[in-house]
């Protein structure tokens, strides 16, 4: 995994559902969600999706097939557990907060050896927040190959640039790039439902190498939480 302005060593922290999680952790899978507006909530996610360019001959050209594929994990440097935080998170359902390391994360993905194109797809950056009016100028600008290199890192870099709205998230975001007519990612990152609307793909991931510290939120039940750390202990699904 690439690792752009993010210390492999900082605490990061996530709070979700607690039975999204205890799923995610039972299946040996780790959950992205497609990266547009919709889904995220805030419309200029993923800029690239509506920007239009032009190209030397003056036909239209657009990006959007580069990045419509990108699915993401938020994540933050701050602590979270606020009652706000709660809310925002997990959406008055019984929630946990999780925390770990951007290394610890890393060696509980299982794709490394097995995926030929692992140096594209996966990253681990830290959410720049800038102005919109910066935001806009970055993308309206006519030089579209500046977001197109042979690493891939300028399109990732694209989907890191957030609202100022936003600041006080603190994020570092978790990337995947599921490249279309990719054999690998059509075996172990299925889409959630399996069609063009998917919203939801996940990767194969052992829970019990990603270090991770469990903090119960509102609503959650200490039996709850036990089930949960019990299934972390579990030996991995062959």
């Amino acid at each position: 995994m690439n690792l752009l302005e993010v210390d492999p060593d900082s605490d990061i922290y996530r709070i979700t559902t607690a039975g999204y999680f205890l799923e995610d952790v039972r299946m040996d899978r780790f959950t992205v969600i497609r990266l547009n507006g919709e889904q995220w909530g805030d419309p200029t996610e993923n800029p690239l999706l509506n920007a239009k360019y032009k190209t030397v001959a003056d036909e239209d050209l657009t990006l959007s097939a580069l990045t419509n594929d990108f699915f993401a994990s938020c994540w933050s440097l701050r602590p979270l557990g606020k009652p706000d935080d709660w809310e925002a998170f997990a959406h008055g359902k019984p929630g946990i907060r999780i925390q770990t390391t951007p290394q610890k994360l890393m060696n509980g993905f299982l794709y490394q050896a097995s995926d030929t194109f692992a140096s594209l797809k996966h990253w681990m950056g830290r959410v720049q927040y800038l102005p919109l009016e910066v935001i806009d100028e970055h993308f309206d600008d006519p030089n579209w190959d500046k977001h197109l290199d042979s690493t891939n890192e300028a399109l990732i870099r694209s989907v890191l640039k957030i609202r100022r709205n936003w600041k006080t998230e603190e994020e570092v975001r978790l990337l995947f790039d599921r490249m279309q007519n990719d054999a690998w990612n059509d075996e172990h990152a299925p889409l959630q439902p399996s069609n063009s609307a998917a919203t939801r793909s996940s990767l194969p991931f052992d829970w019990s190498q990603a270090g991770v510290k469990l903090y119960p939120g509102p609503g959650l039940s200490e039996s709850e939480l036990n089930q949960i750390r019990a299934s972390l202990q579990r030996p991995r699904r062959s």
